[in-house]
C-alpha cells in the first residue's frame, strides 16, 4: 500500500478502512474535495482520529478492475455508461484509504446520499455536484456523484484488494 500520510494520530493495522475514490471528471476538483472531507471528519463529534493513505492519481482506469468494482450495477440502466465514464476519463480518478475508528460511516455520512440531489447540504455529494440519479438514468448516462466510499467492512475490503495495485 502507499505511503500513510498522518493527519490525526497514528493508527493501528486493526483500524476500520474505506476506499475513497475520486470520480471521472473531477480532477480539478480532487484536492478540495479531500480538503472538504478532511474537514468533516475531523470536525465530526465525537472527534476521533484518522489517517489515510497518500492519494494516488490513476490516469488510465483498467476496465476489468472497474467493471468488477461496479458488478453490484451491472443490472443499473446506467452500468455501461458508468463504465465508458471511467475507461474514457482524460483525467482518470484519484484514490486514497482511509484508517480509523468507525471510519466508513463517518465517510460516507460526509459524502452525503448516492444522488447529488437528495445529499444534507454541506455533504460532499451536495457541494461539488448538480446532478440527479433520476435524470442519469433517464437519459441512461453516468451520474457524475463526484466521490465513491465503501459502504461496509466487506466492501471495503474487497475494494482495497481489487485496486491494490494502485494504492
Amino acid at each position: 500500500m502507499g505511503l500513510i500520510e498522518l493527519t490525526e494520530g497514528e493508527m493501528d493495522s486493526e483500524a476500520e478502512k474505506s476506499l475513497v475514490l475520486i470520480k471521472p471528471g473531477n480532477f480539478g476538483y480532487c484536492m478540495e474535495i479531500f480538503e472538504c472531507l478532511h474537514d468533516l471528519l475531523k470536525n465530526g463529534l465525537p472527534k476521533k482520529n484518522f489517517s489515510r493513505t497518500l492519494p494516488s492519481h490513476l490516469l488510465k482506469v483498467p476496465e476489468a478492475i472497474i467493471r468488477a468494482h461496479y458488478e453490484h450495477m451491472k443490472s443499473m440502466p446506467v452500468y455501461e455508461a458508468t463504465i465508458k465514464a471511467f475507461v474514457n476519463s482524460p483525467d482518470g480518478i484519484v484514490l486514497s484509504v482511509y484508517f480509523g475508528e468507525d471510519i466508513i460511516r463517518r465517510i460516507r455520512y460526509a459524502i452525503g446520499d448516492m444522488d447529488p440531489q437528495k445529499a444534507r447540504q454541506g455533504a460532499i455529494r451536495a457541494v461539488f455536484s448538480n446532478d440527479s440519479l433520476e435524470v442519469a438514468s433517464r437519459e441512461i448516462r453516468y451520474l457524475n456523484n463526484v466521490i465513491h466510499a465503501s459502504s461496509s467492512r466487506k466492501d471495503s475490503e474487497r475494494e482495497i484488494a481489487l485496486w491494490r495495485d494502485y494504492l
